[in-house]
């Protein structure tokens, strides 16, 4: 399999399952739907991989990841947005885009 290149680069914060968030950590070849607002229902959303390099991220925690998305249309709403959520359900985590 080729090896991913990210779309962007974003601060996530994955929320901690007081607030809502998942119970369970999230592992490499983890993908969701991201979404530019997290307003209800849902619209629009693009789906990509989280780029963890092998380290899971748990409820609650915090990390820089790299995005990489199906379509080239995911990673320019998202970057047109700055800000984006995370969908498993649910909305469970925000990024903030940096790079």
């Amino acid at each position: 399999m080729a090896e991913l290149i990210p779309d962007l680069v974003a601060d996530v914060r994955l929320y901690a399952p007081e607030e809502g968030g998942r119970t369970n950590q999230i592992r490499e070849d983890f993908r969701c739907p991201c979404a530019a607002t997290n307003a209800w229902p849902p619209v629009m959303m693009h789906t990509a991989q989280l780029m963890l390099e092998g380290r899971p991220i748990s409820p609650g925690e915090s990390r820089r990841m790299g995005f990489a998305f199906l379509t080239s249309e995911g990673a320019d709403a998202m970057r047109r947005a700055g800000t984006f959520y995370l969908w498993d359900g649910k909305f469970f985590a925000e990024a903030v885009i940096v790079a």
